[in-house]
């Protein structure tokens, strides 16, 4: 008999996570520890408090533990456990007449030597070691050289990643920095470990389906550039904090769950094994979802919220009927003139992988999900607006609710909840309500784009066939999906073009220059409008639209998801209340014209989003978080990619691939050390002659080494110090990649070079940091090559680095423009007809004033300089800092407050520049001063020779800093340079700047149909994905857009609109 998990009389903690963690240690983390276990299962427990058990509901999964007692009947040990996997689902809504114990064998105890076992894997999944959970269940390890699966195959999978007490904090405290607060998962984590030895080693896994090779799935996700889900970002982390650990994860198919060719099984099975498998790991799992079709886990304060709203829409739909035959024969010629257009235009149905046809089934389905039923008039109550068919979408499917697909299938759970939340509960819950509710005709949904792939020049004639259907249905009630639907209605359906629309947003974004302005005015905000295509005839076709952001958004969303997530549910919810009101309005104001009628309904819709009323004070507050996380975490993701990036982790990482490891913490800005990550190369130096100023000046060399691969590196020029060259032919010279740059080392392992420590003891680890370099190859060919390369083998930014120094210990406080504000545009640095470095010297700059100056007349040479050029943006920084003239201070940071480089950090940590081809080369400034007395002479002599090439009179004093080091005075000699406000003509080219753009930009939207991004097989737009892991969880939503870059950095709401 199969349990029931509301009447088995099982001692259940409905909500208790139970964290009694079991040590593994490092010594012995390959061997089963149940015996140790089982010592600390009388540890004391934590619980979860009402506010968490509401706030994260998708994060916390109903635990549950196993009788205290000796089980002698096996049939009774695997009732229980099947008990509390039906109860974890049930608490994430979770239901299904499929869900029969005998089904789920695989996944039971087998013996009754396994109690142990299982009590730990239900009470404490972090301690289960792989070596155990293999004891527990059929596993099979997936690897590089595993065989791709049959067709029709979908292997259950398990990836599990081993890592001590230690390196778990220091991952999820990174994470927290990271603005992850808003997952309340790892708190839990935290909290988990606490106060446990550092050594004691936990694993965390994460469940997946696919029909591919699981470890093929596994290395594109550690390899990925994405940052979007929960999961690549905590991979990411990982491979900065403890890379051995995703050097040791292991692949395991969970063998008799799944089909490995032969009769595939059916999706709703494929969903529930899925399902089934996460809540048996509980708290043990990655994954951010509970699998599956299950998208969104509502909470008692999303009900509480929606009741507010008093709706009674279920019981006032029956007031309408069936559309007029007139009515439905504009709809049939709304199709054909749809598919007319097709047929004329052959790019409609070009898609990237294969050309689309548009049959009689595709007609007919825009029919048949466009369809409304009536009011007595003959209006439509509401339809949805999304935005196009797009690309994947199967040429013959079913309309969008009854199709399903992600985007729907999230729709249709926010529904099927207010359904049977508006009935009081007395109802059962119908988890098809929505698609009942569809193939009545009371959910009619039509697209901008009704075509499969939309183009430029399609743009005026989808406006005009979306006014078409508007004219046919008259609604009363809009709920547009994504920016260009919203737009579009904003505009009275009136054609436009891709071109004017992104212009007038662009510029409404500029006039506005309000952050919040999209979040907390335009979406789920009612407003009324017409579909009168810009005529000015308004009369009869008013209409109130209610903004969203389209559902596919979450699949997006990151650590936005549970605020998106709410936001969604709330715009939803008022959109399910407009349906009543309208219907309420339209019965009872029977005198009213349509556009009184509209004003009536949009009062009514205002009064419950007003601040007053309980609805609107929550959607308010809701916004409000949003706005504050959006805008904490814009600005970390602008810090993190100039100095702290999160990238992917070193190329070959993984088994079969060549060991370059980084090791390294997120926090750890003292690049002080020279370990290295990969070299021992032998390397040839040859000497460059240079016509200098003096002796120290007339060096410059070539290094040149053949790596592993073949690969031969020839850099230059290069500074050397003294004590770099072989004495003899017999002396040997190594170099090494290192954390700061490229070590030279002899053949006793000793890194060569002299040093000349700054007073504060400052000076560089390595022969020639990375600082050296990126000034002086600047302008070489082979330049970017070459730093692409050090970051994948030493797994560091070169940003990172070079900014390490200052940025850490800087006061941020400045009158530079920050994250939130414009940049210049990449291509206006990328036309400019050069993009020149400069001459560098490290003679002290005494010497650099009394000798005549080389450097002076190269730079002269090649003038004017263009927006490219070095030279360019020292001007920029000049003018900034400078307007009026007045004093530039060359002493290191790190020794004075009135440094220079304080405020070249600060300026290259603006946006504004960003893409400026020499702004890693300014920031270099900054960095080269710290590296010794010799080295910062460098970037003292490049500004003191800009300085005179722009203001022609600069002003040299000599002054003395004194510092207390450890109770010691010490002092340091520089040259004080002052300038007045007057410049030379003809240095810098004249150009206008273009307009501003900005990281927050308004995103193609997105349509329900999405490729997979890291490289799965792609989706469809309303049928089940090939491939259902998708990094943070199966169930995760698909959305497309023509642009795969991760962007992020969005405005309020118009990553929503």
């Amino acid at each position: 008999m199969d349990p029931d998990p509301d009447t088995d009389p099982n001692p259940l903690l409905a909500m208790d996570p139970g964290p009694r963690l079991t040590a593994q240690t490092e010594v012995s983390r390959s061997q089963p520890l149940v015996n140790e276990a089982q010592k600390l299962l009388s540890k004391y427990r934590r619980t979860v408090s009402d506010r968490v058990q509401d706030d994260f509901f998708i994060s916390h999964v109903a635990m549950g533990e196993l009788t205290d007692k000796c089980f002698d009947d096996l049939r009774e040990l695997r009732h229980e456990v099947f008990t509390i996997i039906l109860r974890r689902l049930k608490a994430r809504n979770i239901t299904s007449t499929l869900l029969k114990q005998d089904a789920f064998w695989w996944c039971l105890p087998t013996n009754l030597n396994q109690t142990d076992s299982f009590r730990l894997l239900l009470e404490d999944p972090l301690a289960v070691s792989t070596h155990q959970l293999n004891s527990m269940l059929k596993l099979e390890q997936s690897t590089p050289d595993s065989p791709e699966p049959a067709p029709n195959s979908t292997l259950f999978y398990v990836r599990s990643f081993t890592m001590t007490v230690k390196d778990m904090h220091d991952v999820f405290q990174s994470m927290l920095h990271d603005r992850f607060d808003m997952n309340g998962r790892i708190f839990g984590w935290l909290e988990i470990i606490d106060g446990w030895r550092h050594n004691v080693c936990m694993t965390l896994r994460y469940i997946g389906q696919s029909k591919n090779k699981p470890w093929d799935r596994h290395s594109s996700d550690i390899y990925s550039k994405s940052l979007r889900s929960f999961m690549n970002r905590f991979l990411k982390t990982v491979g900065m904090v403890c890379p051995a650990v995703l050097e040791q994860a292991v692949v395991h198919v969970f063998t008799n769950a799944s089909a490995t060719g032969g009769a595939p099984l059916g999706p709703n099975i494929i969903e529930l094994h899925e399902q089934v498998l996460i809540a048996l790991f509980g708290d043990g799992v990655l994954n951010t979802e509970a699998g599956g079709n299950d998208m969104v886990a509502l909470t008692k304060e999303d009900h509480e919220i929606f009741k507010s709203l008093g709706t009674q829409t279920i019981s006032a739909l029956q007031f309408t009927k069936e559309i007029s035959t007139t009515s439905q024969q504009a709809l049939l010629r709304y199709a054909k003139d749809v598919r007319t257009y097709v047929n004329q235009h052959p790019t409609t149905t070009k898609g990237k992988s294969k050309r689309h046809e548009f049959t009689d089934t595709t007609e007919s389905m825009l029919v048949r999900q466009g369809t409304p039923r009536v009011l007595p008039d003959g209006s439509a109550v509401m339809v949805t607006l999304g935005s196009d068919l797009g690309d994947t979408h199967d040429d013959d499917e079913a309309p969008f609710f009854e199709a399903g697909g992600r985007s729907a299938e999230l729709v249709e759970v926010l529904y099927n909840n207010f359904a049977y939340w508006e009935q009081g509960l007395v109802a059962s819950f119908e988890e098809g309500f929505t698609k009942k509710l569809a193939k009545q005709n009371l959910l009619p949904f039509f697209d901008l784009f009704p075509w499969f792939v939309k183009h430029s020049d399609d743009y005026p004639s989808a406006i005009n066939f979306a006014r078409q259907y508007m004219e046919a249905t008259t609604p009363f009630v809009v709920l547009t999906y994504g920016n260009l639907s919203t737009y579009a209605a904003t505009k009275s359906f009136q054609p436009f073009s891709e071109r004017n629309y992104n212009a007038e947003y662009a510029s409404l974004r500029k006039d506005v220059n309000r952050k919040a302005y999209w979040i907390e005015h335009v979406m789920g905000v009612p407003q009324l409008a017409t579909f009168d295509g810009g005529s000015g005839l308004t009369a009869g076709k008013e209409f109130i639209l209610i903004p969203c952001y389209h559902p596919g958004r979450n699949g997006h969303a990151g650590i936005m998801k549970t605020l998106i997530t709410r936001l969604l549910t709330m715009v939803s919810a008022v959109a399910w209340s407009a349906i009543e009101l309208a219907i309420s309005v339209d019965q009872h104001k029977v005198g009213f014209s349509r556009k009184q009628k509209c004003e009536e309904i949009l009062k009514l819709l205002k009064t419950k989003i007003d601040p007053e009323h309980e609805f609107g004070k929550e959607m308010m507050k809701l916004k409000s978080e949003y706005v504050i996380a959006h805008t904490v975490e814009s600005q970390n993701r602008f810090m993190r990619k100039q100095f702290l990036p999160i990238g992917k982790p070193s190329k070959g990482i993984l088994p079969t691939k060549v060991q370059r490891r980084a090791r390294r913490s997120l926090f750890d800005t003292d690049f002080q050390t020279s370990d290295a990550y990969g070299g021992g190369f032998d390397v040839a130096i040859q000497i460059q002659n240079w016509n200098g100023i003096s002796p120290i000046d007339n060096k410059r060399f070539m290094i040149t080494w053949t790596e592993e691969d073949g690969q031969v590196w020839n850099i230059a020029p290069v500074l050397l110090p003294d004590g770099a060259l072989p004495k003899d032919q017999n002396d040997k010279r190594y170099l090494f990649y290192t954390s700061g740059g490229l070590d030279i080392r002899n053949a006793a392992d000793e890194s060569v070079g002299n040093r000349k420590p700054l007073i504060n003891g400052n000076s560089k680890a390595e022969t020639i940091p990375i600082a050296s370099l990126a000034i002086t190859i600047c302008d070489q060919a082979n330049a970017t090559a070459f730093f692409l390369h050090w970051e994948e083998v030493t797994g560091h930014s070169i940003n990172e680095v070079l900014g390490s120094r200052l940025v850490m210990k800087n006061d941020t406080s400045n009158s530079f423009k920050t994250a939130d504000d414009g940049f210049l545009p990449a291509s206006f640095f990328e036309n400019s007809p050069s993009k020149r470095g400069l001459p560098f010297s490290w003679v002290n700059p005494t010497t650099m004033i009394k000798s005549p100056n080389k450097y002076l007349s190269i730079i002269r040479a090649n003038l004017p300089a263009y927006p490219g050029d070095l030279v360019w943006l020292i001007n920029r920084f000049l003018e900034e800092v400078l307007p009026e003239g007045g004093d530039i201070d060359p002493i290191p940071g790190s020794i004075h407050t009135n440094s220079v480089y304080r405020l070249v950090v600060q300026f290259c940590n603006q946006a504004k520049y960003k893409y400026h081809p020499h702004l890693r080369t300014f920031l270099a400034f900054a960095s080269m001063a710290e590296m010794g007395n010799d080295e910062r002479f460098v970037p003292a002599n490049a500004f003191m020779n800009v300085m005179k090439i722009i203001f022609g009179d600069v002003e040299h004093k000599r002054k003395t800093a004194r510092i207390k080091i450890n109770g010691e005075s010490k002092t340091m000699d520089r040259l004080w340079l002052t300038v007045g406000k007057d410049r030379e003509t003809g240095v810098i080219h004249d150009v206008e700047d273009p307009e501003l753009e900005q990281d927050i930009i308004i995103e193609e939207d997105v349509t329900e149909d999405e490729d997979d991004e890291v490289g799965a097989i792609g989706a469809r737009k309303r049928r089940k994905e090939d491939d259902e892991d998708q990094g943070e969880g199966s169930s995760i939503l698909r959305t497309h857009t023509t642009s795969t870059e991760d962007t992020g950095d969005s405005d309020f709401g118009m990553d929503f609109l």
